[in-house]
This record gives C-alpha cells, sequence and structure tokens, in this order.
C-alpha cells in the first residue's frame, strides 16, 4: 500500500503490526482513517476478512489487555472474555495428582507475568484463589502454588529461553515414552517393561532400533 498512503506510513505499519497468527494489534498514530485503512485491507482478498475492534484506553490482545492510564502511562492486566467461566480443572477428577497441583501454579505464573502493577497482580491473584476454590482445591494447595509462583517470579529472557529450548530438544531425542491411559485403579504395568527392558537391549535388531534411549513412563490425563 505504500503507493497508496506513501513510504512512511508503509514503514510504520511493517514496524508497529504485531501479529500472532490471526490476531493483530497495532498503537494507531496517523492522520490516515483507521476506517479507511480497515476498508481497504478487507479490499486485498475476497478470501481474507478483518474485524476491527478500537479504543482510546483500552484494547485486548490474546489475553492481555493493554491500558493507557490517564498519565498516559502503559498497563497491562489479563483479559478474559466474557464468555469464560474459569472452569478449571475439579481436583478431585480422574487425573494425575501432579496435573492438578501445576494448574493453581501455572495460572499464578500467568497473571504475575501478565499483570504490570502490583494492584492488579493482587485482585488477579485473589480472583483466581476463589476460582479454585469453587473447583475444590484445598486453600493450603492454592496458597503454596501461588506462593511458588510469585517466588520464582516471571522467565521472560530470550537466552534463558532458547537454551532451556534446546535442552528440552536434546533431551527428548534421548528418550521413549511408553505411553498408557491413566486410571487410578489400574495396575502399573510400566514396572514390567523395566524387566522387559534389559532383554530388549540383548537383542541385536532392538538394540540397534532403540540406540540406547531410555524408555520412560508416560501417562495419557484424558479422563476414562
Amino acid at each position: 500500500m505504500s503507493h497508496e498512503y506513501g513510504n512512511e506510513f508503509a514503514i510504520y505499519i511493517r514496524q508497529n503490526w504485531k501479529r500472532f497468527l490471526d490476531d493483530c494489534f497495532i498503537i494507531w498514530n496517523s492522520d490516515i482513517s483507521v476506517s479507511d485503512f480497515h476498508s481497504d485491507l478487507n479490499s486485498l482478498n475476497p478470501h481474507i476478512r478483518f474485524t476491527i475492534n478500537r479504543n482510546v484506553r483500552k484494547m485486548p490482545f490474546l489475553d492481555i489487555l493493554v491500558i493507557i492510564t490517564e498519565n498516559n502511562e502503559i498497563v497491562t492486566d489479563i483479559f478474559s472474555k466474557d464468555t469464560d467461566t474459569h472452569m478449571y480443572l475439579n481436583f478431585y477428577s480422574n487425573h494425575p495428582k501432579h496435573v492438578k497441583l501445576n494448574i493453581p501454579f501455572n495460572l499464578a505464573s500467568r497473571i504475575i507475568i501478565i499483570t504490570s502493577t502490583d494492584i492488579l497482580r493482587n485482585k488477579r491473584l485473589g480472583e483466581l484463589k476463589a476460582y479454585l476454590k469453587k473447583q475444590q482445591y484445598p486453600e493450603q494447595v492454592i496458597n503454596y502454588r501461588i506462593q511458588k509462583a510469585l517466588t520464582k517470579g516471571p522467565i521472560v529472557t530470550e537466552s534463558r529461553r532458547s537454551e532451556t529450548t534446546e535442552e528440552s530438544s536434546n533431551n527428548l531425542n534421548k528418550i521413549i515414552p511408553f505411553v498408557t491411559t491413566y486410571n487410578p485403579r489400574d495396575y502399573d504395568i510400566f514396572s514390567f517393561m523395566r524387566q522387559i527392558e534389559t532383554n530388549l537391549y540383548k537383542s541385536e535388531k532392538m538394540d540397534k532400533v532403540l540406540q540406547k534411549k531410555k524408555i520412560i513412563n508416560s501417562k495419557d490425563s484424558r479422563k476414562v
């Protein structure tokens, strides 16, 4: 569109148009009409249609609510759609214990990362406690996991993320998951795999297939 709006505007759009899959976000700082630009976007391809939401003070992007305060400061908060009922996994559901214990920690970590002020963070953590109590999470479990998330704090450094991703990828290449459906009433058949594993490596053919990889126990946590 540089021929229509000018090269300066085209550069501004390329630098400031933030996108995650089909969700887009831009702070509009131009005399060009937003409505005209929106119409022109929808004229580019008959199979692609953009919808638009705009607001002077606040705008959601994915699960983040971006707010411009009266002092022209940018504040971020958790965003939830009106249809979000916060029906998290019930504590007494038929899932592995570690899955249920990690839910309060992960939800609290998400709040800590996104909310940019102590007031918003404490408010959202208080709401989270109420949601989890409705799902029968014991209060001591909620408090312990939230405190653990607060102690750990947000992990956002690019170097640590790339190192962790590379390390995880390398570790995954060294294992073979033995997957069974989770049910607390089932007998743990992985103990038999421990006995079989040693014999598998005695076979030249299987030794070549397994390549000294470690077989680990893995559970499909879908409810049965």
